[in-house]
């Protein structure tokens, strides 16, 4: 596959044109523009409108409520058995177009570890022998081409600062008189030229489903942390999808006016963790490599700021009261004055709103890009955090921050009805982000790590036994910063609170952070591993003792590589004959932001709607910039296809668009009114998976919090016997 362009525009977000087939077409669509009408991060809970729990009926179309799609609910025939074939017959091949596609890391690193970057674990053959040396490759700065040789311990910190790109320090807002308490700011410590990534690519999780109990104590996180899944294409995962999006996207402070980073969708795929041959399938998210990358060009000490979208300032400062506001856009420093008020401040040129100087940075901050996401040589741990260069035992490598929140509220219930009418709730295992938090045997609190990449650390334990049995050992651990810099005794005074009330419902951040600290030398291009606990190893060793493949495994294959061996959708008469899987259906492309405006607009003269309300609404389809981001994708049917004239094997369809979970009223088009769009390529239809039939939400699929030791996890919240 070919990248033949990447070009930004003032309004735009970054718009890749792709040659190839729809598999890459579904995996690098246009990332979404910033949101005008919609919050993007930052989450008003409302439970979903649905009439009916799809869980309960998993062949029932996963996105339509009003009227399912019959052709959705037909039993599989010999046609699962052959895209079966042809999905194991395609690993190699996608394996060879992953390996040079490009993504946001260093051109060196792809060339050294893209090869490993997926695949099956049965072509792991003897990971540690073939494991490159790469660290040549990862000495570089993804931005320089300049190598770098390694240097003694006692100058390891010092080289980390010079090739280190961006930190974590307090925010420059914070220098405003009128201000409120801004917390953290992600910097640059390097000149960064317009459509260069700002940090490696990380996961995303999906988390569904909410109660209104648990939405309630995880209040913090749904209002300013978490993000509309519109933004990663997870809303497939449940009726009610937010995004847990680490790093950038949950670390970095944003402006209505003025963000200078945009953000790149995400890849997907299983890791190699097949549900026929890996217990490990379902445990980690298909979502990963969501990458940021600069949309006005950066100066070394600026600040970085996405956008969070205009309704999330609206909704937030009508909420406001009194002197407290939010800074929606930085003010202009006009020869020492603040605006164009002409007066006086105490702010330096290299010290200002915006902007930190790089001396400050370097003393005050802590790297954030010492970590790059790969295969981990770990069977059944899917991808792991590398350290891009050495450091000395006992060295910071980076900050961790955390933010406390339920054990309970990350439980997931599902709805049975009962003979007499009567519903109930009825347990059913745990969100996956579940395995992405630290957590104590004796507490009923966990803590939600969101710094970038370290969420991908895996296992090692640290005794000596353990170790030989897994092969491998424990490099990295856990600290509180014994520096209050970026974690002042304010932020300290809540780990000594009994109260966990009270962490879960405040308002704010409590400015909690941990530091990731190096056991031993580490030299550059390892894979760290940090000892999860003694409770978290026997877990996983049960579940691997007692793991089977779940149910007609063998003729599974995800959505993406239905998508990529489909080369003509088909149409709702041919599904009678030949139907997709019971987990796959069609969806399309088709921006629908204002389903009244919509229809009216597109109504013919002269016609009275009221005196035809079953008539048909028919639209060409016509491309444009924004056209396949996620937010524009729909569940759809196919009811014609037709040849396209003068191209061999290029086909033309007619679709009828319909609802999905998680649109708001004014979206939704209405079910007596079919929504007919023609025209449409084949790039513009994707294969889909159905709402829970993905491998998150496999059955007995393995969920065990990361374990800190007493040492490290609060005394005083350890509140469960």
């Amino acid at each position: 596959s070919v990248v033949s362009g990447l070009t930004y525009d003032n309004k735009r977000r970054t718009n890749i044109q792709l040659t190839k087939t729809a598999h890459w077409q579904q995996q690098h669509q246009h990332p979404p523009t910033p949101l005008r009408h919609r919050t993007k991060k930052g989450i008003t809970w409302r439970r979903p409108t649905a009439p009916q729990n799809v869980r309960d009926n998993k062949n029932s179309s996963s996105c339509d409520e009003s009227k399912p799609v019959e052709a959705q609910s037909v039993t599989t025939t010999s046609m699962v058995s052959q895209s079966s074939v042809v999905y194991l017959g395609l690993v190699s091949w996608i394996r060879v177009l992953l390996a040079t596609w490009p993504v946001a890391e260093s051109k060196e690193l792809d060339e050294n570890c893209r090869e490993h970057d997926n695949g099956n674990d049965n072509r792991n053959h003897n990971r540690e022998a073939n494991a490159p040396v790469f660290a040549s490759s990862l000495d570089k700065h993804p931005s320089t081409n300049e190598s770098t040789e390694p240097k003694a311990d006692d100058e390891v910190e010092e080289w980390m600062l010079e090739y280190c790109g961006a930190v974590l320090a307090p925010s420059s807002l914070n220098l405003l008189d009128d201000a409120t308490n801004s917390g953290w700011g992600v910097f640059s410590l390097k000149d960064k030229a317009r459509g260069t990534p700002v940090l490696g690519g990380d996961i995303v999780v999906q988390v569904h489903d909410l109660s209104a109990q648990a939405a309630l104590s995880l209040s913090l996180l749904l209002q300013s942390y978490w993000w509309e899944s519109e933004e990663t294409g997870g809303f497939y995962e449940g009726q009610y999808v937010v995004s847990h999006m680490p790093g950038l996207g949950m670390l970095a402070n944003s402006l209505q006016k003025g963000h200078n980073v945009l953000p790149f969708v995400p890849r997907i795929d299983e890791g190699g963790l097949t549900r026929l041959q890996s217990p490990g399938a379902g445990a980690i998210t298909h979502y990963y490599n969501y990458t940021w990358f600069v949309f006005q060009p950066l100066q070394a000490g600026d600040e970085i700021f996405p956008n969070y979208g205009g309704d999330w300032f609206q909704e937030r400062s009508d909420n406001r009261s009194g002197d407290s506001k939010l800074i929606s856009e930085i003010p202009k420093i006009d020869t020492g004055a603040i605006g164009n008020d002409s007066q006086p401040t105490s702010f330096e040129e290299e010290d200002r709103p915006g902007h930190r100087s790089v001396d400050y940075l370097r003393r005050q901050g802590r790297c954030l890009d010492a970590l790059v996401s790969r295969k981990s040589r770990i069977p059944h741990a899917g991808r792991g955090a590398f350290i891009r260069w050495g450091v000395g035992k006992g060295k910071i490598i980076a900050p961790v921050p955390v933010i406390p929140a339920s054990k309970e509220a990350l439980k997931v219930y599902r709805s049975k009805q009962s003979s007499k009418g009567a519903g109930s709730e009825i347990l059913e295992g745990y969100q996956l982000l579940m395995n992405y938090v630290y957590g104590h045997v004796n507490s009923s609190t966990v803590l939600v790590p969101y710094g970038p990449i370290v969420s991908l650390i895996n296992h090692g334990p640290s005794s000596t036994v353990a170790s030989r049995m897994m092969n491998v050992t424990a490099n990295v651990r856990l600290q509180w910063p014994q520096s209050n810099t970026l974690m002042p005794d304010t932020a300290r005074a809540w780990l000594r609170r009994k109260n966990t009330h009270e962490l879960y419902t405040q308002t704010q951040s409590a400015g909690l952070l941990l530091e990731l600290v190096a056991t031993r030398d580490i030299d550059a291009g390892e894979e760290l591993f940090l000892d999860y606990g003694e409770h978290w190893q026997r877990a996983w060793l049960s579940h691997v003792e007692s793991w089977s493949p779940p149910p007609n495994s063998d003729k599974y294959a995800p959505s993406y590589v239905h998508d990529d061996a489909i080369l003509q959708a088909r149409t709702e008469k041919e599904l009678q004959q030949h139907p997709y899987p019971d987990h796959i259906f069609t969806s399309c492309f088709y921006p629908v932001h204002n389903a009244t405006e919509l229809l009216q607009q597109e109504q013919p003269k002269g016609t009275n709607q009221q005196e035809s309300p079953d008539s048909v609404t028919t639209i060409k389809w016509r491309s444009s910039r924004s056209m396949f981001e996620y937010k524009n994708l729909r569940p759809c049917r196919v009811l014609e296809r037709h040849p396209v004239a003068k191209m061999k094997n290029q086909y033309m369809y007619s679709v009828q668009i319909l609802n999905r979970y998680g649109l708001r009223p004014h979206q939704r088009l209405p079910s007596t009114k079919p929504f007919i769009v023609t025209h449409v390529p084949r790039k513009a239809i994707r294969m889909s998976d159905k709402i829970y039939t993905t491998d998150q939400h496999l059955p007995g699929a393995f969920r065990h919090p990361i374990g800190l030791p007493d040492g490290v996890f609060p005394l005083e919240w350890q509140d469960v016997s």
